[in-house]
């Protein structure tokens, strides 16, 4: 199956910060890169800002497709299915480019707005983890699981893959204990 022109745009503006950087991260060099012209890409993007929404837009959207597929695979999931699920995919996260999402970060600290995709999927999600039969401790595991990312993403603080393997199976223990 065949991308769409909206879809090569997309993949194109990832490979573009994730190897070039920022700083080459404009529209010009996104069509560029997509054999689109420019203004096939406005087509798709007004502007710049409109093509990293969606790109955080397709994130969240491409994490709750894991967690959905992963879910859909389990009969009669109860709520600490989605808790570990979503432990296990926020851990999963740490293994994309975080070039990619360092320089989405960076190009939306001009414009907080760019964030709302990523603003209703944590609402979401948060809403999801209080229906846990212990929403405090799930909240706390869901807290622990962003620290987490962003330790890596801004690496401050990062620990060992050891580590991080430890946490997690301590976080899933506690999930599974107090949630089920």
């Amino acid at each position: 199956m065949s991308k769409t022109v909206r879809e090569k745009i997309l993949e194109t503006a990832n490979n573009v910060i994730a190897e070039k950087g920022l700083s080459h991260f404009t529209l010009e060099t996104v069509a560029q890169e997509a054999s689109v012209s420019k203004g096939g890409l406005l087509y798709h993007f007004p502007n710049k800002e409109s093509l990293i929404e969606n790109l955080i837009e397709g994130y969240t959207n491409q994490f709750n497709y894991r967690v959905n597929d992963n879910i859909s695979q389990i009969d009669n999931p109860v709520s600490y299915d989605f808790l570990r699920v979503f432990i296990e995919e926020s851990f999963e996260q740490l293994e994309i480019d975080k070039n990619i999402t360092m320089g989405l970060l960076a190009a939306v600290s001009s414009n907080r707005e760019l964030l709302n995709p990523m603003t209703e999927f944590n609402n979401e999600w948060q809403r999801i983890i209080e229906r846990t039969n212990d929403p405090e401790l799930a909240t706390i595991i869901r807290l622990a699981t962003d620290g987490l990312i962003y330790s890596e993403l801004f690496q401050i603080n990062v620990i060992s893959d050891e580590m991080r393997n430890r946490v997690l199976a301590r976080l899933l223990k506690l999930a599974e204990e107090n949630c089920k």
